[in-house]
């Protein structure tokens, strides 16, 4: 077997289902965002992707922003054009393409990324499109681009993006009564219906035609908890998990089938949890839910089987530390998770970023693979091997000589590497070797010279996004 075929094989993997479906004793392999890019605070609360592809992270000390090469960070100073606050609870994309940085106060911040500063409060939002309250618990982006606003004692806001205008639903509207002014969730499921989350577990399901109810429910009442801040996922079967971060009350699953409901903890359900602080919850694939607890890592539920796996003592790659304490998760659209953990940092995984170490790093020989961190390799016509590295940026080994070329990204050499992050490398039928990159888009190399590609949201004829592999 070539070279070629085990990269292919093995190595790339670029398959369309998971490791777990792949291999059933698997277990997720996962990585650390290196440190040393410039992340100061290894207390990660909240994670979100803008328009533009770079990442932001909220922390409990400042907020971070990072390209795929390098990390810029954002802190609280006597400058009124910075953010109020350092400690960052949630991020999320609002109107004209702005970032809304809620911080540990119940704040909010606005940041417009043409001016690169922020305006403290919602005054300048608020003077042009009235809000119901200048409190905001959660902002969601429905399909139709609008914005909804849910206020934790004033209802509903919902602002048309088409018309620039704000409409206030609340419990005494005269039209669309809500059932109380406490929302504390709004998402909306494959069908367009919206589902409306009150702060004493009523589930609304409405209309998008007219918004007029079509199911009520309520999730069981919890003990010294009559009203709590409740989040809710709904995955790709359209049921719904609900759960309360600030509270050890485990998880309900609201199926969508009967809007039957039932609790999952570490004392009843089908899916027993190995910890009742559920912190945050994302699908990772069509049917398989991961939760983030407080000292109970990652609880992963698979539906079809009905079986529950814990991530808790498995290692981040190449380091002593676990998973144990996970405040976040988030998945991208390429499908990679971010996890923000507990003074560890910010680990993240795909099924695609595989590591294989038959070859390692040795420090007291000078001739072992430079960087142990590899991600994809790509053999030329003289059975050389270029290989990509997960930060490391790009190495040429050259077989006879058992020698190693590098090549990193230089921000002020346009005809440097295109990024130092390689997740993907091919070599086309005239030599080419295209390289694959995340966040930095799309380059190539023809043993000379580098050409690169970025993403404009605006061209239409270039690549279709910053993070190019197969």
């Amino acid at each position: 077997m070539s070279v070629k075929q085990i990269v292919f094989l093995f190595f790339f993997g670029w398959v369309s289902y998971s490791v777990f479906a792949q291999y059933p004793n698997e277990r997720p392999v996962f990585r650390k965002l290196d440190e040393k890019l410039g992340l100061s605070n290894s207390n990660v609360l909240c994670f979100l992707r803008d328009r533009d592809g770079l990442m932001w992270f909220g922390t409990a000390y400042g907020l971070f922003r990072y390209d795929g090469t390098r990390i810029k960070s954002f802190y609280n100073t006597k400058d009124s054009t910075s953010i109020s606050h350092n400690s960052i609870s949630k991020l999320f994309l609002g109107p004209e393409n702005k970032l809304w940085i809620k911080n540990v106060n119940g704040t909010y911040d606005i940041y417009d990324p043409a001016s690169e500063q922020f305006a403290r409060g919602l005054d300048t939002f608020t003077s042009s499109y009235p809000l119901a309250s200048d409190s905001v618990g959660m902002m969601y982006t429905d399909r139709q681009g609008n914005f909804w606003f849910t206020h934790p004692t004033r209802g509903l806001t919902f602002w048309d993006a088409d018309l620039a205008r704000s409409r206030v639903y609340s419990a005494y509207d005269r039209d669309h009564p809500l059932h109380s002014d406490r929302v504390a969730f709004l998402t909306e499921d494959r069908e367009g219906k919206f589902w409306i989350l009150y702060q004493d577990g009523v589930v609304e399901i409405r209309s998008s035609r007219d918004f007029r109810i079509e199911h009520r429910i309520k999730i069981p009442r919890q003990a010294n908890a009559p009203l709590a801040n409740f989040e809710m996922l709904l995955d790709t079967d359209g049921d719904a998990w609900i759960f309360d971060p600030d509270r050890d009350s485990g998880l309900f699953w609201v199926q969508k089938s009967n809007l039957q409901i039932s609790k999952n903890s570490t004392g009843e359900g089908i899916f027993r949890l190995n910890n009742n602080m559920v912190k945050t919850i994302v699908e990772a694939k069509p049917g398989q839910i991961w939760l983030g607890t407080d000292h109970g890592g990652i609880n992963i539920i698979e539906k079809s089987s009905q079986k529950i796996t814990y991530l808790i003592d498995d290692p981040v790659q190449g380091t002593n530390e676990n998973l144990k304490v996970v405040y976040a998760l988030f998945k991208d659209p390429e499908d990679i998770i971010w996890v923000g953990t507990h003074k560890q940092g910010i680990a993240y995984y795909h099924q695609g970023l595989l590591r294989f170490a038959h070859f390692q790093k040795v420090f007291d020989n000078p001739n072992s693979l430079p960087f142990n961190d590899v991600n994809a390799f790509a053999e030329d016509s003289l059975g050389n091997l270029f290989i990509g590295t997960n930060g490391g940026g790009l190495y040429y080994y050259e077989k006879d000589k058992n020698s190693y070329q590098h090549f990193v990204h230089d921000p002020d050499d346009p005809e440097s590497l295109t990024g130092d992050i390689i997740v993907d490398l091919i070599i086309d039928h005239s030599g080419i070797l295209w390289i694959g990159t995340y966040l930095n888009g799309l380059g190539s190399f023809d043993g000379k010279r580098f050409t690169n590609f970025s993403f404009r949201a605006t061209q239409s004829n270039g690549i279709p996004g910053p993070s190019i592999w197969k």
